[in-house]
């Protein structure tokens, strides 16, 4: 069961309504929940069938589906076609359950560990540097991915397949943010059971990734001498001098990456991608005194 590309959500109150009004009327209908997503389902008695009347083998029909805080987001795939998508993420979880299950890849017991920041900014270095001066943005290509395919969580052959198709960069970010998110489905036509599905391993993956990600980062700092502008889970600023070293320390990692020329426009803004951005500094409330 899933949501597919093209269904539309509805604001929580319209599908609460809908919900009680087909319960009221006794309909077989349970809730399945994915994070912030909420789907209605409806439990027919008999085969659904297809717009051309044939049957379809399927019971279960959706009926209408809801995010919470009506949030009506938009997912940057829209140019990777239908058919395309169903099969990368069916590919993706066979991967995943795979591996996982290998127990020679010992991923069981991977328990990768950092309590550091995942972003953070030097105001005082960017004070310091003069309105239109240049400054390097250098990023991992699809972190999540290397990610995933270091840790041993992907094929060499998945990971190769994907690594440079750009169109695909947030389908497996999403992948492996969704894995993450508790999955669980109630039927209030059954007295009000409820079916949770137990995703610890994938929780545990997805920390390990973060963490990687997060003890890299930190490894960059010290590459630079500290001398940063700011960094941001997997990209970091800084002026010239600095490039060829966090280049080297990547490349130390066997990490792909790439450059990205920014400017320097002002005391709170820079050009990046050809687009203002905003050096939003750390706003500290004055104290209330008593």
């Amino acid at each position: 069961m899933h949501v597919n590309k093209k269904q539309k959500y509805i604001p929580t109150d319209k599908f609460n309504t809908t919900l009680r009004n087909l319960s009221n009327n006794k309909a077989r209908v349970f809730i399945v929940t994915v994070g912030s997503k909420k789907q209605l389902w409806i439990r027919s008695k008999f085969e659904i069938k297809n717009q051309k009347g044939q049957p379809t083998g399927k019971f279960n029909k959706l009926i209408c589906a809801s995010i919470a805080g009506n949030q009506q987001r938009s997912m940057p795939i829209s140019d990777i076609k239908s058919k395309n998508i169903k099969l990368f993420l069916a590919r993706f979880t066979k991967e995943i359950n795979a591996r996982i299950r290998d127990e020679s890849l010992n991923l069981h017991n991977l328990n990768i560990i950092y309590k550091g920041p995942m972003a953070q900014k030097n105001e005082a270095f960017w004070e310091n540097i003069h309105s239109q001066h240049w400054l390097y943005h250098i990023d991992l290509l699809s972190a999540y991915w290397q990610m995933l395919h270091q840790n041993g969580y992907i094929s060499d052959k998945f990971y190769l397949d994907y690594i440079n198709k750009d169109k695909y960069k947030h389908l497996k970010r999403l992948c492996v943010t969704l894995k993450n998110r508790s999955a669980n489905a109630y039927y209030p036509y059954l007295d009000n059971w409820s079916i949770s599905c137990n995703n610890d391993m994938y929780k545990q993956m997805y920390d390990n990734i973060r963490n990687n990600i997060g003890i890299i980062m930190a490894g960059a700092i010290k590459a630079c001498n500290n001398e940063y502008i700011a960094y941001a889970t997997d990209g970091i600023f800084v002026l010239a001098p600095q490039v060829d070293n966090i280049k080297k320390y990547f490349k130390s990692l066997n990490l792909a990456y790439k450059t990205t020329l920014c400017l320097k426009n002002s005391e709170n803004t820079f050009t990046f991608n050809n687009k203002i951005r905003y050096f939003k500094k750390t706003i500290v409330k004055p104290s209330v005194k008593q």
